[in-house]
């Protein structure tokens, strides 16, 4: 059955992901307060404390957020079961494919490739909402 378009004045649901990852792990800090400020309602996958003051700074900014936990394992997971591979595999692909200047660690690598795993969930479980949008709540923003 064919969606409904969404009226163009009602925004779509942001999904996002923050796990806190090692210093040494992620290519550079994340200032999550700039991307976070998206007037949408925002779903957010991730691990406590980030995901608690992601949603406080939504909070004080008067944004609906929902959150959900999930670590790096049960990531791992949803995304070799979306990709058909073992958790092993999946984990060993991630692993391989860090590279000192462009992905310093698996679980980044992990992060990225888990963008589309987590929208096609997160659509599977309200397929009511029409518009999906993901924005990187670890945004860093450039020119400053």
């Amino acid at each position: 059955m064919p969606r409904t378009p969404a009226a163009p004045s009602e925004p779509p649901r942001v999904l996002s992901l923050f796990i806190e990852l090692p210093r040494g792990a992620v290519k550079h800090g994340y200032s999550f307060q700039h991307a976070a400020k998206v007037p949408a309602p925002y779903l957010v996958y991730g691990t406590q404390p980030a995901i608690g003051r992601i949603a406080a700074a939504r909070a004080a900014a008067g944004l609906l957020t929902e959150l959900r936990e999930i670590d790096i394992g049960g990531l791992r997971n949803l995304s070799a079961a979306s990709l058909g591979v073992s958790p092993a595999a999946l984990e060993l692909a991630a692993r391989r494919s860090v590279d000192a200047t462009h992905c310093p660690s698996w679980e980044l690598v992990l992060i990225w490739l888990s963008k589309l795993p987590l929208l096609a969930t997160a659509m599977r479980a309200e397929p009511a909402l029409p518009r999906w949008a993901w924005v990187d709540v670890g945004l860093t923003p450039t020119g400053r």
